[in-house]
């Protein structure tokens, strides 16, 4: 299969990035990955409006899911705090170890955009963004796409995972109980037994 040459483009002005970032998001036709490089990095951009961002992309049928290395009460917590209801986004967390210092964006398998954070203390985007690069190239898109979809089954892995070892505790201390009432059960009829043979 034959692509054409990466366009490849670095963008050292956060404001551009961020404004690639959001256009890049209304240009998608079927489907939008991002990756944020942190809990904090998705408060801070929650605060400018890609929440909103993402909304308008789902009510145009594109298809958003995000991966965000944090759990589901903080991003919970966080999505509650701007009063937006959005039923259609797939939101999961990956593990906090993969917090790292860039995010990824892939727009319809096609194009990506990766930001680095460069101060992730900062509380305004502008401040902890760094470098911007874009490649308008379906191979780097690509390869991202697979990198995304790889955690995106990891937490589908793990979620079973979680589930399954919910209903195995649950299915232990039901295995007690019943253990527990058996044993006094059988207790309760043997100690007459036991008091009548030490009479006789």
């Amino acid at each position: 299969m034959y692509y054409k040459a990466a366009n490849i483009e670095i963008i050292p002005n956060t404001r551009e990035s961020i404004k690639r970032s959001f256009d890049l998001v209304q240009s998608a036709k079927d489907e939008v990955l991002r990756i944020f490089s942190s809990i904090t990095s998705f408060r801070r951009q929650v605060r400018v409006g890609v929440l909103h961002l993402f909304k308008e992309s789902i009510e145009h049928d594109v298809k958003v899911r995000v991966l965000i290395p944090s759990d589901y009460q903080q991003i919970t917590q966080i999505i509650n705090e701007v009063n937006l209801v959005l039923p259609e986004l797939s939101i999961r967390c990956v593990d906090k170890s993969l917090q790292n210092t860039i995010g990824i964006l892939v727009i319809d398998r096609e194009k990506s955009l990766i930001v680095e954070t460069k101060d992730n203390t900062k509380d305004s985007y502008y401040e902890a963004a760094g470098l911007g690069a874009y490649y308008d190239s379906k191979p780097i898109a690509l390869s991202y796409a697979s990198i995304f979809d790889s955690l995106w089954k990891q937490t589908e892995l793990y979620e079973k995972l979680r589930e399954t070892n919910e209903q195995l505790k649950i299915h232990n201390k039901m295995q007690k109980e019943f253990l527990d009432m058996a044993a006094h059960e059988l207790r309760t009829p043997i100690q007459p037994i036991l008091g009548l043979a030490d009479i006789l």
